[in-house]
């Protein structure tokens, strides 16, 4: 049986002794757009090589690896297997729909791409974190309020009762 993330998480931050996790998110310098897929996996080799005794878990941000098309989704793939199985991975994806979407986006990020967790969005409800939540030993960070500037626009806006349905 797989370890359950957080487990896994727990013991890759007592055993390291440290509570880094590195971002993965590659941004091609210009020149390098010729072959995305080589300047991606180069800069990440890197990254990981130089961070790896330090690093309890990485999280790749999905959104960096589908601008570059399918030679950035191969280049996140191989990225992926460059971290050592027992160093948790968290992708980044923010997924978050109803019923068949919600059930192929479970499939695709912890079958293919096989990660141990990954970041959702559950704007429309329950459905939208079901299939991610049915997959045993696999983790998930919910996203409930952001920091970032403008995040307060919606999160922290006043909702009049008035016309609203129940």
């Amino acid at each position: 049986m797989e370890e359950r993330f957080f487990a896994k998480l727990e013991n890759a931050c007592e055993e390291k002794q440290s509570l880094l996790c590195v971002g993965l998110d590659p941004q091609l310098e210009a020149g390098e757009s010729s072959d995305p897929y080589g300047a991606i996996l180069g800069k990440n080799r890197r990254v990981i090589e130089q961070t790896l005794p330090f690093a309890c878990c990485y999280k790749p941000n999905i959104a960096f690896y589908e601008a570059c098309g399918l030679e950035g989704l191969r280049a996140l793939k191989d990225t992926l297997e460059l971290i050592p199985e027992e160093t948790p991975v968290i992708l980044d994806a923010k997924r978050g729909d109803i019923g068949h979407t919600a059930s192929a986006y479970a499939e695709a990020l912890f079958s293919w791409y096989k990660v141990g967790c990954a970041t959702v969005s559950p704007y429309l409800g329950r459905e939208s974190v079901a299939p991610l939540l049915a997959r045993p030993g696999k983790g998930l960070f919910v996203l409930c309020r952001t920091s970032n500037p403008q995040a307060g626009d919606l999160q922290a806006m006043l909702v009049g009762g008035q016309g609203r349905e129940r």
